[in-house]
């Protein structure tokens, strides 16, 4: 177990050298959703669930080259559920059926007993959660259409929740599609011994949406979110009342205003940080972006507009250096830098400063990133693309060193 000396989070920055990492592989669930509904699946195509797999497996291996720790979050979730007993393995059953929000009612309870009976057996109890429970599951001769609707998002990691500082916000999701992923982390994040000392900065009972795609831990003073399709300018300021409570070490937020549109839901879709005054951003953003500061060494909670301030002026004030500004496709045309911003050319990971990881579909991005002297490791996204996110969606850092 953790000692009161340690933290299972330390995530200062968004370029400090990535030490750890939790990820999830795509799988069936990826197969199991209705392809007539992707719309509310929060999906752009129909994934081959398999290339997929093979797509994020490139991923990993290129995260481990680099001497990344990478944590599956479905075998944190086994080791989480080896620890606890009876009584929150029942409470978090009935919690996921509940949630599952399931038409027909004289299934929840055949559901319910179907969980239970799986309890020892964590490695097939969560890929059930995540997959889908059908009615051939439930009965000989059933129909394999799912009763649960699969965690077909949950690839994304970036999402659900967020590594600030030496805490973990997790997430109320704008979508109810993907909430009972919360379930799965605040499990975790609550009960596994390495995060015993993480204290969470936002709650996922909370009625205001806010998501890891829109947080960024710039430096040690400064955390920047996204006023997104998915993040409001009120959760911020609830998450800011949290951290001032809490005590996070970070000094203020910087709220950034972006497009408000359904495949691009997220700051990082349009902004990320990649050296310690190196920028990829989309042009299609600039006329939306807007700027608000919240002083967390006060007691109180304040939103200020940033007025008269460009998006170079307001970097440097907060990284306190000259930046520079990358467009997405570099110098190419607008067919281009549309294309590119679309398949998430500016959603990068970060392995340490100026070293990042991305597809290998955004060539234009790619050799813009090379020129301003970024170090890229590419690999295939074709699959993995169409369901709206690249490295830093599929990402959560936990542990980074300070630079």
């Amino acid at each position: 177990m953790a000692t009161k000396n340690t933290f299972g989070i330390k995530v200062f920055s968004e370029i400090g050298k990535l030490k750890e990492v939790i990820v999830q592989r795509p799988g069936a669930e990826l197969e199991n959703f209705d392809i007539n509904k992707r719309s509310h699946f929060l999906m752009d195509g129909d994934l081959d669930y398999i290339q997929a797999g093979k797509e994020h497996d490139e991923f990993v291996k290129i995260l481990k080259k680099n001497n990344v720790k990478v944590h599956l979050m479905e075998n944190l979730f086994i080791e989480t559920w080896k620890k606890i007993d009876k009584n929150k393995k029942l409470n978090f059953i009935k919690k996921f059926v509940l949630e599952t929000k399931i038409k027909q009612p004289n299934y929840s309870q055949k559901i319910t007993n179907f969980l239970l009976k799986l309890s020892n057996n964590p490695k097939l109890l969560i890929r059930k959660l995540i997959e889908g429970i059908s009615y051939l599951d439930l009965m000989k001769g059933g129909k394999k259409d799912y009763i649960t609707e699969p965690l077909d998002n949950i690839y994304f990691q970036r999402d659900g929740y967020a590594s600030i500082g030496n805490n973990v916000s997790i997430h109320h999701m704008k979508y109810n599609i993907r909430n009972r992923e919360t379930l799965i982390y605040e499990l975790v994040f609550s009960n596994h011994p390495k995060f015993f000392n993480t204290k969470q900065v936002y709650s996922r009972n909370s009625k205001l949406s806010l998501e890891g795609g829109d947080v960024f831990p710039y430096t040690k003073e400064t955390l920047v979110v996204g006023v997104s399709e998915r993040t409001t300018l009120k959760a911020i300021a609830n998450l800011a009342k949290n951290m001032i409570k809490e005590q996070t070490k970070f000094k203020q937020i910087i709220a950034i205003n972006v497009p408000k549109t359904g495949r691009l839901m997220h700051l990082d879709t349009w902004l990320t940080m990649l050296d310690k005054n190196k920028f990829l951003y989309s042009p299609i953003a600039v006329k939306s972006f807007k700027f608000w500061k919240i002083n967390l060494e006060s007691k109180t909670v304040k939103v200020e507009a940033i007025l008269n301030k460009n998006l170079k002026q307001v970097l440097e004030m907060i990284i306190k250096r000259k930046p520079i500004l990358i467009p997405v496709a570099g110098n190419y045309s607008s067919n281009d830098v549309k294309r590119e911003t679309k398949y998430d050319g500016t959603n990068f990971l970060v392995l340490r400063p100026g070293v990042v990881v991305g597809f290998d579909r955004n060539r234009h991005t790619i050799d813009a990133l090379k020129k301003a002297g970024i170090t890229v490791y590419s690999f295939t996204g074709d699959e993995l693309s169409l369901g709206e996110g690249n490295a830093r969606c599929m990402s959560m850092p936990i542990i980074r060193e300070d630079y």
